[in-house]
Protein backbone atom coordinates (compact mmCIF):
# COMPACT_ATOMS: atom_id res chain seq x y z
CA UNK A 1 0.00 0.00 0.00
CA UNK A 2 1.28 3.48 -0.82
CA UNK A 3 0.09 5.70 2.02
CA UNK A 4 -1.44 9.04 0.99
CA UNK A 5 0.96 10.49 4.04
CA UNK A 6 4.68 9.43 2.26
CA UNK A 7 6.45 6.62 4.94
CA UNK A 8 9.55 7.34 4.06
CA UNK A 9 12.95 8.42 6.15
CA UNK A 10 13.84 11.99 4.56
CA UNK A 11 17.84 12.22 5.88
CA UNK A 12 18.41 9.11 4.06
CA UNK A 13 18.84 8.02 0.16
CA UNK A 14 16.64 6.76 -1.99
CA UNK A 15 18.40 3.08 -1.92
CA UNK A 16 18.63 3.46 1.66
CA UNK A 17 14.93 3.63 1.60
CA UNK A 18 14.27 0.87 0.17
CA UNK A 19 16.89 -1.33 1.35
CA UNK A 20 14.72 -0.61 4.37
CA UNK A 21 11.96 -1.58 4.08
CA UNK A 22 13.14 -4.86 1.53
CA UNK A 23 12.95 -8.18 3.25
CA UNK A 24 14.75 -9.36 0.18
CA UNK A 25 17.14 -7.16 0.61
CA UNK A 26 21.01 -8.64 0.96
CA UNK A 27 22.50 -8.49 4.53
CA UNK A 28 25.56 -7.44 3.42
CA UNK A 29 26.61 -4.57 0.99
CA UNK A 30 22.64 -4.30 -0.05
CA UNK A 31 23.23 -0.72 -1.97
CA UNK A 32 24.42 -2.54 -5.46
CA UNK A 33 21.59 -4.70 -5.70
CA UNK A 34 19.06 -2.57 -4.67
CA UNK A 35 20.35 0.52 -7.13
CA UNK A 36 20.40 -2.05 -9.72
CA UNK A 37 16.29 -2.86 -9.28
CA UNK A 38 15.88 0.89 -8.49
CA UNK A 39 17.16 1.21 -12.21
CA UNK A 40 15.28 -1.09 -13.81
CA UNK A 41 12.38 -0.42 -12.44
CA UNK A 42 13.02 3.07 -13.50
CA UNK A 43 13.34 2.35 -16.87
CA UNK A 44 10.59 -0.02 -17.11
CA UNK A 45 7.99 2.20 -15.87
CA UNK A 46 9.77 5.70 -16.66
CA UNK A 47 10.03 6.51 -13.23
CA UNK A 48 13.40 8.57 -13.29
CA UNK A 49 14.50 8.34 -9.95
CA UNK A 50 18.21 9.53 -8.74
CA UNK A 51 18.81 6.42 -5.98
CA UNK A 52 21.71 8.55 -4.44
CA UNK A 53 19.68 11.39 -3.88
CA UNK A 54 18.24 11.92 -0.13
CA UNK A 55 13.95 12.11 0.32
CA UNK A 56 13.95 15.58 1.41
CA UNK A 57 15.60 16.67 -1.72
CA UNK A 58 12.71 14.74 -4.23
CA UNK A 59 9.63 16.30 -5.01
CA UNK A 60 6.56 14.83 -3.79
CA UNK A 61 5.69 12.80 -7.16
CA UNK A 62 9.09 11.50 -6.77
CA UNK A 63 8.50 10.29 -3.47
CA UNK A 64 5.59 9.14 -4.75
CA UNK A 65 7.57 6.79 -6.72
CA UNK A 66 9.80 5.54 -4.03
CA UNK A 67 7.40 4.14 -2.30
CA UNK A 68 6.10 2.59 -4.99
CA UNK A 69 9.25 1.07 -6.26
CA UNK A 70 9.55 -0.29 -2.67
CA UNK A 71 6.44 -2.37 -2.80
CA UNK A 72 7.40 -3.56 -6.18
CA UNK A 73 10.73 -4.80 -5.00
CA UNK A 74 9.23 -6.97 -2.42
CA UNK A 75 7.14 -8.09 -5.21
CA UNK A 76 3.73 -6.73 -4.63
CA UNK A 77 1.34 -7.23 -7.48
CA UNK A 78 -1.44 -5.32 -6.10
CA UNK A 79 -0.90 -2.14 -5.29
CA UNK A 80 -3.40 0.35 -3.20
CA UNK A 81 -2.67 3.92 -3.73
CA UNK A 82 -4.31 6.43 -1.24
CA UNK A 83 -5.40 9.41 -2.54
CA UNK A 84 -2.40 9.49 -4.71
CA UNK A 85 -2.15 12.95 -6.53
CA UNK A 86 -3.09 14.78 -3.02
CA UNK A 87 0.08 16.34 -2.94
CA UNK A 88 0.83 16.26 -6.90
CA UNK A 89 1.37 19.07 -9.17
CA UNK A 90 -1.05 18.62 -12.33
CA UNK A 91 1.77 17.82 -14.24
CA UNK A 92 2.92 15.36 -11.88
CA UNK A 93 -0.25 13.63 -11.99
CA UNK A 94 0.08 13.54 -15.58
CA UNK A 95 3.09 11.89 -15.65
CA UNK A 96 1.77 9.81 -12.54
CA UNK A 97 -0.83 8.55 -14.43
CA UNK A 98 0.99 7.34 -17.51
CA UNK A 99 2.56 5.49 -14.90
CA UNK A 100 -0.78 3.39 -13.70
CA UNK A 101 -1.31 2.75 -17.17
CA UNK A 102 2.36 1.16 -17.86
CA UNK A 103 1.87 -0.75 -14.62
CA UNK A 104 -1.70 -2.10 -15.76
CA UNK A 105 -0.25 -2.98 -19.23
CA UNK A 106 2.29 -5.09 -17.52
CA UNK A 107 -0.15 -7.11 -15.52
CA UNK A 108 -0.15 -5.26 -12.04
CA UNK A 109 -3.51 -5.03 -10.53
CA UNK A 110 -4.45 -1.69 -9.02
CA UNK A 111 -6.87 -0.08 -6.21
CA UNK A 112 -7.08 3.76 -6.28
CA UNK A 113 -8.89 5.23 -3.76
CA UNK A 114 -10.13 9.06 -4.79
CA UNK A 115 -12.86 11.41 -4.37
CA UNK A 116 -11.92 13.17 -7.36
CA UNK A 117 -14.30 12.25 -10.34
CA UNK A 118 -12.02 12.71 -13.32
CA UNK A 119 -9.20 10.33 -11.87
CA UNK A 120 -11.97 7.72 -11.50
CA UNK A 121 -13.04 8.19 -14.57
CA UNK A 122 -10.15 8.06 -16.57
CA UNK A 123 -8.26 5.37 -14.82
CA UNK A 124 -10.68 3.02 -13.45
CA UNK A 125 -11.73 0.20 -15.04
CA UNK A 126 -14.34 -0.32 -12.55
CA UNK A 127 -15.29 1.99 -9.50
CA UNK A 128 -17.13 0.90 -5.77
CA UNK A 129 -18.71 3.82 -4.30
CA UNK A 130 -18.87 4.09 -0.20
CA UNK A 131 -20.68 6.28 1.86
CA UNK A 132 -21.20 5.78 5.76
CA UNK A 133 -19.35 3.08 5.66
CA UNK A 134 -21.52 1.34 3.28
CA UNK A 135 -20.92 0.34 0.07
CA UNK A 136 -23.75 2.29 -2.44
CA UNK A 137 -22.56 1.22 -5.70
CA UNK A 138 -20.46 -1.04 -7.74
CA UNK A 139 -20.18 -0.85 -11.72
CA UNK A 140 -18.38 -0.39 -14.82
CA UNK A 141 -17.30 3.20 -14.75
CA UNK A 142 -18.08 3.68 -18.36
CA UNK A 143 -21.89 3.28 -16.92
CA UNK A 144 -21.87 6.60 -14.78
CA UNK A 145 -21.36 10.06 -15.83
CA UNK A 146 -19.82 12.52 -13.41
CA UNK A 147 -22.83 13.73 -11.60
CA UNK A 148 -24.63 10.22 -11.31
CA UNK A 149 -21.20 9.47 -9.54
CA UNK A 150 -21.11 12.22 -7.84
CA UNK A 151 -24.42 11.33 -6.48
CA UNK A 152 -23.78 8.06 -5.42
CA UNK A 153 -20.80 9.53 -3.22
CA UNK A 154 -22.71 12.26 -1.30
CA UNK A 155 -26.43 11.25 -1.22
CA UNK A 156 -27.76 14.08 -3.42
CA UNK A 157 -27.48 16.14 -6.15
CA UNK A 158 -24.29 18.37 -6.72
CA UNK A 159 -24.15 21.66 -8.66
CA UNK A 160 -20.62 21.39 -10.77
CA UNK A 161 -20.84 25.13 -11.74
CA UNK A 162 -21.63 28.21 -9.82
CA UNK A 163 -21.68 32.12 -10.76
CA UNK A 164 -19.06 34.21 -9.26
CA UNK A 165 -19.43 38.02 -9.14
CA UNK A 166 -16.24 39.95 -9.91
CA UNK A 167 -14.20 41.43 -7.04
CA UNK A 168 -12.42 44.98 -7.68
CA UNK A 169 -9.17 45.16 -7.56
CA UNK A 170 -8.34 46.87 -3.85
CA UNK A 171 -5.21 48.61 -2.23
CA UNK A 172 -1.72 46.73 -2.89
CA UNK A 173 -0.79 44.11 0.13
CA UNK A 174 1.97 42.80 -1.24
CA UNK A 175 4.65 43.98 -3.58
CA UNK A 176 8.63 41.76 -4.46
CA UNK A 177 10.73 43.78 -6.26
CA UNK A 178 13.63 41.85 -7.71
CA UNK A 179 13.79 38.91 -5.20
CA UNK A 180 16.97 36.32 -5.68
CA UNK A 181 17.24 33.17 -3.01
CA UNK A 182 19.61 30.14 -2.99
CA UNK A 183 18.69 26.73 -2.62
CA UNK A 184 19.55 24.66 -0.28
CA UNK A 185 22.84 23.98 -2.19
CA UNK A 186 23.85 27.40 -2.13
CA UNK A 187 22.77 27.56 -6.23
CA UNK A 188 19.92 30.57 -7.01
CA UNK A 189 16.90 29.28 -7.89
CA UNK A 190 14.96 32.46 -7.48
CA UNK A 191 15.95 34.82 -10.33
CA UNK A 192 14.46 38.08 -10.44
CA UNK A 193 11.48 37.61 -9.25
CA UNK A 194 9.07 40.56 -9.25
CA UNK A 195 4.89 40.78 -9.04
CA UNK A 196 2.48 42.70 -6.76
CA UNK A 197 -0.60 40.97 -5.13
CA UNK A 198 -3.84 42.86 -4.44
CA UNK A 199 -6.79 42.48 -1.65
CA UNK A 200 -9.82 40.92 -3.02
CA UNK A 201 -7.85 38.67 -5.56
CA UNK A 202 -6.33 35.26 -5.94
CA UNK A 203 -2.66 35.43 -7.05
CA UNK A 204 -1.48 32.22 -8.95
CA UNK A 205 2.60 30.77 -9.24
CA UNK A 206 2.55 28.14 -11.96
CA UNK A 207 5.09 25.78 -12.15
CA UNK A 208 6.54 22.45 -12.67
CA UNK A 209 7.46 21.26 -9.26
CA UNK A 210 11.39 21.88 -8.28
CA UNK A 211 11.16 25.22 -10.24
CA UNK A 212 11.92 27.45 -7.15
CA UNK A 213 8.29 28.18 -6.05
CA UNK A 214 9.02 26.13 -2.34
CA UNK A 215 12.03 28.76 -2.54
CA UNK A 216 9.76 31.82 -3.04
CA UNK A 217 7.28 30.85 -0.87
CA UNK A 218 9.52 30.55 2.21
CA UNK A 219 11.40 33.81 1.19
CA UNK A 220 8.46 35.16 1.41
CA UNK A 221 7.24 34.05 4.92
CA UNK A 222 10.91 34.55 6.43
CA UNK A 223 11.65 30.79 6.27
CA UNK A 224 14.45 31.33 4.27
CA UNK A 225 16.91 34.48 3.37
CA UNK A 226 16.43 36.89 0.17
CA UNK A 227 19.93 37.02 -1.25
CA UNK A 228 19.02 39.66 -3.03
CA UNK A 229 15.69 41.92 -3.66
CA UNK A 230 12.68 43.52 -1.04
CA UNK A 231 9.76 41.97 0.11
CA UNK A 232 7.37 44.54 0.99
CA UNK A 233 4.28 43.42 3.00
CA UNK A 234 1.25 46.32 3.41
CA UNK A 235 3.82 49.31 3.12
CA UNK A 236 6.28 47.80 5.72
CA UNK A 237 9.67 46.03 4.23
CA UNK A 238 9.73 42.99 5.67
CA UNK A 239 13.03 41.49 4.15
CA UNK A 240 14.46 38.64 5.74
CA UNK A 241 12.33 39.53 9.05
CA UNK A 242 11.82 36.37 11.29
CA UNK A 243 8.26 34.53 10.41
CA UNK A 244 6.88 35.91 13.89
CA UNK A 245 7.12 39.39 12.70
CA UNK A 246 6.23 38.92 8.99
CA UNK A 247 3.35 36.76 10.39
CA UNK A 248 2.03 39.49 12.32
CA UNK A 249 1.59 41.90 9.65
CA UNK A 250 -0.60 39.58 8.10
CA UNK A 251 0.58 37.02 5.81
CA UNK A 252 0.24 32.91 7.00
CA UNK A 253 1.56 29.97 5.42
CA UNK A 254 0.15 26.59 4.60
CA UNK A 255 2.33 23.96 3.39
CA UNK A 256 1.48 21.12 1.71
CA UNK A 257 2.93 18.86 4.23
CA UNK A 258 0.31 19.92 6.36
CA UNK A 259 0.05 16.81 8.97
CA UNK A 260 4.26 17.23 9.26
CA UNK A 261 4.74 20.60 8.89
CA UNK A 262 1.36 22.75 9.36
CA UNK A 263 0.03 21.22 12.68
CA UNK A 264 1.01 19.46 15.75
CA UNK A 265 -0.63 16.34 15.10
CA UNK A 266 -0.71 15.07 19.27
CA UNK A 267 -2.62 18.59 20.49
CA UNK A 268 -6.19 19.16 20.55
CA UNK A 269 -7.76 21.25 17.68
CA UNK A 270 -8.25 24.46 19.38
CA UNK A 271 -4.51 24.21 20.79
CA UNK A 272 -3.49 24.03 17.02
CA UNK A 273 -5.70 27.33 16.73
CA UNK A 274 -3.70 29.28 18.87
CA UNK A 275 -0.12 28.40 18.12
CA UNK A 276 0.75 31.69 16.53
CA UNK A 277 -2.39 33.84 17.81
CA UNK A 278 -1.39 33.47 21.64
CA UNK A 279 0.50 36.72 21.74
CA UNK A 280 -1.67 39.17 19.55
CA UNK A 281 -5.24 38.83 17.33
CA UNK A 282 -4.50 39.67 13.99
CA UNK A 283 -6.36 39.17 10.74
CA UNK A 284 -4.29 37.74 7.99
CA UNK A 285 -4.06 39.95 4.91
CA UNK A 286 -1.76 37.08 2.27
CA UNK A 287 -2.46 33.47 2.65
CA UNK A 288 -0.51 30.82 1.04
CA UNK A 289 -1.83 27.92 -0.30
CA UNK A 290 0.60 25.86 -2.13
CA UNK A 291 0.33 23.42 -4.78
CA UNK A 292 3.85 22.58 -5.11
CA UNK A 293 6.03 20.45 -2.57
CA UNK A 294 7.11 22.55 0.46
CA UNK A 295 9.22 20.67 2.57
CA UNK A 296 11.92 21.53 5.37
CA UNK A 297 9.57 24.00 6.81
CA UNK A 298 9.62 24.03 10.71
CA UNK A 299 7.09 25.95 13.01
CA UNK A 300 5.16 26.97 10.39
Amino acid sequence: MVHQHFMLIENHTVIENIALGSFRSPRVFPKKRIRQRILSFSEKFNFDINPEKKIWQLSAGEQQRVEIIKALVNGARLLILDEPTSVLTPQETRDFFQILEKMREDGQMIILISHKLNEIKKLCDRVTVLRKGKVVGNTNTGNLNKRALARMMVGRDVAFSFSREKMPRNEKVLALDDVHVDGDKGSGVVNGVSFDVYRNEIFGIAGVSGNGQRELVEAITGLRTVARGRIIVNDIDVTNQSPRKIHNNGVSHVPEERIRFGIAPNLFLYENAILKQHRQKNSLDVLFLPITASRRIHGS
